[in-house]
């Protein structure tokens, strides 16, 4: 058993010394084992790096080609920007310069004007070596396309002029004030803060002061209306001058006597509708003064978009939604370009590293593409828009010629003072009266023959006499030289003849003795200033028998021209009849108007009032301009009779300002008639009459307000400008006499005249009290023979012929000579010559 115990241990020992070895064999196996595992682990590491790493390089790939596909688009333009502001950067000193003397001195410049001193800065900048843009403007250095359109779509007119007020309005350190004959600044301004709260006063309204106050306490734009010629209210001084007080409380501002709270989002407009103010130097230091009377090539515009609106609407809403599409894509294409610059200056590290940035530069590259895209698209629909709009732009252009005649013609008297509201309504009301056409051609000829004789129609009936036939006379000749045919040369040659600018001691001795010396200094004067009369003289002098013939003709503005017959035209006979029988001119300028214009141009046409009552409203008055002789009193009483209206009547004078505003007040209420007569009188009255219809509300319809005044210099401007004028004054001529006659017959009395013979005696009587009243100078003594007399005798002609005819008896026409010219006339007449 030892031995069996002994071998077992050998045993024992013997495995326990093979394990030993298998443990030692796998130990050493383990450590390779875990070499082999580290070296496993290490080389699926570096895999994974390679393959994160390889990932990131293909995301970056991804982002770099998406990046080049976005943004290679931009590359051309981005280069043309980066080289145009490189090119700026040189002429920065200079545009810089230059924009700060116009911001600071052009305001008050028209366009002309400002041409000029926009050459001068630019020939000083050439002096002096200054680097600079030669053809740059205002708003392409202070201001930017995308702010133009949202100007245009306020309302303001896309040309140059009005751009340059816009950018001097907005970017002066000064407060504004607008030279607004038309009212184009204001209602731009009131369209563009209108969503900020807009309050509007006036420095003649009551609750003034409360509105300025609310104004700067809560930071609201501000705009002050009817500014006048003279210096501001000295009130205005602390806000023009921006005397703003700091403390720990706030911001003031001292206004009326009294601190007020000033909020920075203040600002302050003021407008004056005077086209020529003269305010004292204190006003143009203080304010930044702008000229915002209305260019030609905004009028142009106005009216070239009026006239399709109304022959062509759909076009017109159509080109307007285009203009409006334009301007917001504009405005959208330049926050998307603003938004991917500022994302790619602000970007931290790597642009690749960043995918929120470049998917955010992807959409945004989407975004530009479509709008570039539909911004292409509306761009060529407006320019197929506009071609088809410019076929009325010969209409347009003659509605600006048109208008600014007015605006001239008003310096022969305040009174003719027209608004281009009014001029707007009488554009418009032409194209009703046009003839139809189916050809757009011939729809225009008949528009703007149309608009030339509404127009004038509507001037003749607000100007007296002695101003029609000029105004007619100015309108054939502007008409003429829109067109080219008449040129400014001949025009003076009209205005001034020889015998005012020349010495006949200088000038070559006349070979005709029956020349007269002030005809001869006109032929030579003429010969100098018009081409086809150069050789006047000369051909007057080798064809002498003929042009004596002619100078000592009764009528040469009806005879044959010698010589010239086939070779001028109707104005150049009229320079020939002015130069050589002055004496004729005014028949002369009657032939060249009719042979211009038309016959109906000259015509007088009576005084309409049912027709100025029909296109008055309650919140339009009427002013009638009153001359030696008349007075429409009667006939606005006798209007208002057929129309079955009250009518309150006050007559102006010293202490009646306070009556007649009640009186108005009154007539309001009860929405009938008031007629406030003299009103040169009572000026005070007339200015707060223009507040008061601009502040009355839910005005009856029935209201009507007819003022009747003498023209004077200092009638309210804006009343003017708000009102329809007509002028009364007795006709001239037979012809025009009778047509006034016939137009203010009460209807009773031509219907009394029923029969073909009654009426041929009612106009025998007409044609007798008109040519009385015509040579009512040839009496030895001056007699009123007025409206009145005629139809005193007309009724007392009417009745007797009705009662011969009841009774069948013959008309007693002894008796109706001895009333008619014994009595209704001849009871005028005292001196027994005369009678």
């Amino acid at each position: 058993e030892l031995e069996l115990l002994k071998q077992q241990e050998k045993a024992l020992e013997v495995e326990d010394a093979s394990v030993a070895r298998a443990r030692r064999g796998l130990s050493s196996i383990q450590s390779q084992l875990d070499k082999m595992q580290v070296t496993f682990d290490a080389c699926m590491a570096e895999k994974q790096a390679l393959r994160r790493e390889a990932d990131t390089r293909r995301r970056k790939m991804t982002a770099v080609q998406r990046c080049i596909d976005d943004l290679s688009h931009e590359y051309s333009r981005w280069k043309t920007t980066s080289e145009a502001c490189e090119e700026r950067l040189r002429h920065l000193a200079g545009d810089v310069a230059h924009a700060c003397a116009l911001l600071s001195y052009a305001g008050p410049f028209n366009s002309r004007l400002r041409g000029v001193l926009k050459g001068r800065l630019t020939g000083d900048c050439v002096q002096r070596g200054i680097p600079h843009t030669p053809a740059t403007t205002l708003h392409e250095t202070l201001s930017c396309e995308a702010a133009v359109s949202e100007w245009v779509s306020q309302g303001l007119t896309r040309d140059d002029f009005a751009i340059q007020n816009a950018v001097i309005v907005i970017r002066s350190r000064r407060w504004p004030l607008l030279i607004d004959p038309q009212g184009q600044g204001k209602r731009w301004i009131a369209s563009r803060e209108k969503c900020n709260q807009l309050r509007v006063s006036s420095p003649t309204d009551r609750f003034f002061h409360d509105c300025v106050e609310d104004a700067l306490s809560f930071g609201l734009p501000l705009l002050l209306e009817g500014i006048g010629g003279e210096a501001l209210d000295p009130l205005l001084d602390p806000l023009l001058e921006k005397r703003v007080q700091s403390s720990s409380q706030g911001q003031t501002v001292s206004f009326a006597g009294k601190d007020c709270e000033y909020d920075e989002s203040f600002r302050l407009y003021m407008v004056s509708e005077l086209s020529s103010p003269h305010w004292p130097q204190e006003v143009w230091a203080m304010a930044s003064v702008v000229d915002f009377t209305v260019s030609n090539a905004g009028l142009d515009e106005q009216l070239l978009g009026l006239v399709v609106s109304k022959e062509r609407p759909e076009l017109e809403d159509k080109h307007l939604s285009l203009a409006a599409s334009i301007a917001a894509k504009q405005k959208t294409l330049r926050g998307v370009e603003d938004d991917l610059l500022q994302r790619l200056a602000h970007a931290d590290g790597s642009l690749l590293d960043d995918d929120t940035l470049v998917e955010a530069l992807h959409s945004a590259q989407q975004a530009a593409a479509a709008v570039v895209g539909a911004l292409t698209s509306a761009t060529e629909e407006a320019s197929r828009i506009d071609a088809t709009r410019e076929l009325y732009r010969p209409v347009a252009a003659l509605g600006r010629v048109i208008y600014l005649l007015i605006v001239d013609v008003a310096a022969l008297s305040p009174m003719y003072t027209i608004s281009l509201e009014q001029f707007l309504e009488v554009y418009e009301a032409s194209f009703r009266r046009a003839d139809k056409a189916v050809l757009v051609e011939k729809r225009v000829e008949n528009l703007v023959e149309a608009l030339r004789y509404q127009s004038t129609c509507y001037m003749h009936r607000s100007m007296f006499w002695q101003h029609r036939t000029p105004w007619t006379l100015m309108l054939a000749m502007r008409v003429e030289a829109h067109a080219g045919t008449l040129f400014q040369s001949a025009i003076e040659a009209l205005l001034h003849t020889g015998a005012e600018l020349l010495s006949i001691a200088a000038e070559r001795t006349k070979p005709l003795p029956w020349i007269p010396d002030r005809v001869w200094l006109n032929i030579i004067q003429l010969s100098r200033k018009v081409e086809v009369f150069k050789e006047l003289p000369e051909v007057i002098n080798r064809n002498d028998i003929l042009w004596k013939h002619w100078f000592e003709d009764d009528a040469p503005e009806e005879a044959r021209l010698p010589d010239y017959a086939d070779k001028c035209s109707a104005f150049e006979k009229l320079l020939l009849v002015r130069c050589l029988r002055q004496d004729r001119t005014m028949l002369s300028i009657q032939a060249y108007i009719t042979e211009t214009l038309g016959r109906r141009f000259i015509d007088s046409r009576p005084l309409d009032l049912r027709a100025v009552e029909a296109e008055s409203s309650p919140r339009t008055p009427v002013i009638a301009m009153l001359s030696g002789g008349s007075g429409p009193a009667q006939a606005i009483l006798g209007l208002a009779k057929r129309r079955d209206r009250a009518v309150l009547t006050i007559s102006m004078g010293q202490g009646q300002d306070d009556a007649a505003r009640r009186l108005v007040q009154t007539a309001v209420t009860q929405g009938c008639w008031v007629l406030v007569q003299n009103g040169h009188l009572g000026l005070g009255l007339m200015e707060q009459l223009e507040e008061m219809m601009a502040r009355f509300e839910d005005v009856p319809t029935g209201f009507r307000l007819w003022i009747t005044s003498q023209p004077h210099d200092r009638f309210p401007l804006g009343l003017l400008k708000r009102s329809t004028k007509v002028a009364d004054e007795p006709p001239r001529g037979v012809r025009a006499r009778l047509k006034r006659m016939y137009a203010t017959m009460p209807p009773e009395l031509l219907d009394a005249a029923s029969q073909p013979a009654d009426r041929k005696a009612l106009y025998a009587l007409a044609f007798m009290h008109s040519v009385v009243q015509e040579r009512r100078s040839g009496f030895r003594a001056p007699y009123d023979f007025g409206p009145s007399d005629w139809l005193a005798a007309a009724r007392d002609l009417v009745r007797r012929l009705a009662e011969a005819r009841q009774h069948s008896q013959p008309l007693d026409w002894a008796a109706v000579r001895y009333m008619v010219c014994g009595v209704y006339h001849g009871g005028r007449v005292a001196d027994e010559w005369d009678r």
